[in-house]
């Protein structure tokens, strides 16, 4: 998790209950439509922050490929 979420994760995880979370969401909230499970992201790297051009060295998410495949899946399913 980035440096500048890691601060607020403890309010968003509930204390000691440690709920899975990217920061600023928790998974249970983050939940819309159809659940398709968790990524390898924080808030930041879902958006290609900071300044991320493709994959996350660190975690292997390329945010790119993430939502081109949401746009094919929308595009399949007729959208």
């Amino acid at each position: 998790m980035s440096l500048q979420l890691a601060v607020g994760a403890p309010f968003v995880a509930h204390g000691t209950e440690m709920r899975p979370n990217d920061g600023m969401v928790t998974v249970e909230n983050a939940k819309w439509g159809e659940f398709r499970g968790c990524i390898p992201a924080d808030h930041l790297a879902e958006v290609g922050q900071p300044k991320l051009n493709g994959m996350n060295k660190r975690t292997g998410f390329d945010h790119i490929r993430f939502y081109r495949d949401v746009a094919f899946d929308l595009s399949a399913k007729g959208f």
